[in-house]
Order: structure tokens, then C-alpha cells, then sequence
């Protein structure tokens, strides 16, 4: 567990998996069905190839203002991002990324796909991939500067109703400018 400003990140717990469920559904697959279910989600908890990140407000912080990063009190404890990475031999797959819109650009992303890298890594792991939906720019532009690379279009590939773009990152080749630090 590491506790990083107000930002607190840690491995999800079981009771985290139906949020992470719903969170997925309004910010990543609004528009296409719900294919991360809460049963979905269990299914990849149990599996020991897989890795579960979650981003909590602090108990007793929450974002106030962006741009100044200032912190009111607050009692509700909150996931405020998640990741779910898949690992395989050699390669892995980011399968899912949020963050909620009142806690973007504050480096809460990069870090949960920086800290999924590191464990890529350590586990032996030479590229990660990922989908990306064809009209989510902010997305790509993100994981770009990442170090990921379009790799080619998957028409259709969401529900059969929306296309993706397959983004691949060589971890054995740095991206430019990127050190894992915390974001505050």
C-alpha cells in the first residue's frame, strides 16, 4: 500500500470490485453494454494473473480545486481510479483504465500504469497492449505520451458496434521523459 499526497494506491480489495464494476460502465463502456460485471471482475480477483489497482481519496481528503491541487476534509472514502492489467509469458494487457473526471491530469493515471509496468516487468514481461476506443483522442494522446504506439484499427471490435485502436508499449524501450514518480 502506498499513500502518495491524498491519493492512497493499493491492490483492490473484493469489496471494491462492484464499484470498479459500475465506474467502468459509466466512464469506459457508456454507449456499449456492460461487459465489466461485477462477475467479470471477480473472475479476473481470482486470477492469479492479474492485477487489480485501485486509486482511494484519502478518508479524509478529496480534490477541491484542480489547478491548485487544494484538499477539503471530507468523510467518504472513494475509489477515485482503478486499472486492471492481465499477464501473460511474455506480453500483457491493459484491460481496463479510469480515473473520475474531478481527479484527471493530476498524475493518478500515469502512476497506476506506471506501478502496472513495474509489475510487468518483474514479472518478465517484454510489451503491454491495449484497446482504445477510435473516438476517445484524449485516451490515445494519453498512453502515447506514455510510450504506447498504435499499432493498427480493430473495426468493431467493442460490442461489435464501435472501433478500436490496439496500442502496444515495448517496455524494454524507455519512453522518452518518464521516471515513475509520484505525482505529488
Amino acid at each position: 500500500m502506498r499513500d502518495i499526497g491524498f491519493v492512497e494506491y493499493r491492490l483492490a480489495k473484493k469489496s471494491d470490485l462492484a464499484t470498479i464494476a459500475r465506474l467502468s460502465r459509466e466512464y469506459i463502456e457508456h454507449g456499449l453494454g456492460w461487459s465489466w460485471t461485477p462477475e467479470r471482475l471477480k473472475k479476473s480477483y481470482t486470477c492469479r494473473d492479474t492485477n487489480i489497482l485501485v486509486a482511494c481519496a484519502s478518508p479524509n481528503y478529496r480534490a477541491q480545486n484542480r489547478d491548485q491541487k487544494q484538499l477539503q476534509h471530507t468523510h467518504n472514502h472513494q475509489v477515485v481510479g482503478f486499472g486492471v492489467m492481465h499477464y501473460g509469458n511474455t506480453e500483457a494487457n491493459l484491460n481496463l483504465l479510469a480515473v473520475l473526471p474531478d481527479y484527471r491530469r493530476m498524475g493518478i493515471g500515469r502512476f497506476m500504469v506506471q506501478w502496472l509496468e513495474n509489475s510487468a516487468l518483474t514479472a518478465g514481461i517484454d510489451v503491454i497492449y491495449l484497446q482504445c476506443r477510435t473516438v476517445n483522442i484524449s485516451a490515445q494522446q494519453f498512453y502515447h505520451k506514455l510510450g504506447y504506439r498504435k499499432l493498427r484499427n480493430l473495426p468493431q471490435y467493442y460490442s461489435a458496434k464501435e472501433s478500436a485502436i490496439l496500442m502496444g508499449h515495448d517496455l524494454l524501450i524507455p519512453a522518452p521523459h518518464l521516471f515513475l514518480q509520484k505525482p505529488y
